[in-house]
C-alpha cells in the first residue's frame, strides 16, 4: 500500500519484515534438520524431531516435506520416519571434486596402504574442524581410520 509520499506504508514495511524473518527462521530450521538427521545413527519421526527442536509437529513437517520432495531426506514408507536422502550424498561427492589434492593424493594413499596394510586417511582443516577428504581401506579386519 502506498503512503502519502508514494512509498510503502508503515504497515507494509512491518508485514515485509515479519515475512522476511519467518523465511529466515524456516531456512534456519530446515538446515538444522538436515544437520541433525545427518548426525543421527537411525531414522527420526516427526514427533521426535518436534521435541528435539522444541516446536510443533506442523512446523517440523513443512520443511521435511520440502526436503523429501527434493530428495535431501527420505521418508520410510513403512515407518513414516525420516533419514538423510541420496541428494546429500551427491552434494558431498560433488564438493570432493573442489579439493584438487584428492586426485594427486589417491595414488600415494594406495601405495602407502599397500606398503603398510593399514587404512590411510586424507584430512584437512576447514573452519577449525577436521574434514576427511578420502579414505583408503586397509587389509586388516579391524581398523581405525
Amino acid at each position: 500500500m502506498a503512503g502519502a509520499a508514494g512509498g510503502v506504508s508503515s504497515h507494509g514495511r512491518k508485514r515485509h519484515a515479519a515475512l522476511t524473518e519467518r523465511s529466515r527462521e524456516t531456512a534456519d530450521l530446515t538446515l538444522r534438520l538436515l544437520e541433525f538427521l545427518a548426525a543421527e545413527p537411525g531414522q527420526c519421526g516427526v514427533t521426535e524431531l518436534a521435541q528435539q527442536f522444541d516446536t510443533s509437529k506442523a512446523t517440523i513437517h513443512r520443511p521435511l516435506r520440502t526436503l523429501a520432495n527434493r530428495e535431501f531426506v527420505r521418508q520410510d514408507p513403512l515407518t513414516q520416519r525420516y533419514e538423510p536422502g541420496v541428494k546429500l550424498f551427491q552434494l558431498g561427492e560433488r564438493l570432493r571434486d573442489r579439493f584438487g589434492v584428492l586426485g594427486a593424493a589417491r595414488n600415494e594413499m594406495v601405495r602407502l596402504r599397500d606398503e603398510t596394510g593399514q587404512a590411510v586417511t586424507l584430512s584437512t582443516l576447514v573452519e577449525g574442524k577436521v574434514l576427511v577428504l578420502d579414505l583408503v581401506q586397509g587389509h586388516s579386519v579391524v581398523e581405525f581410520g
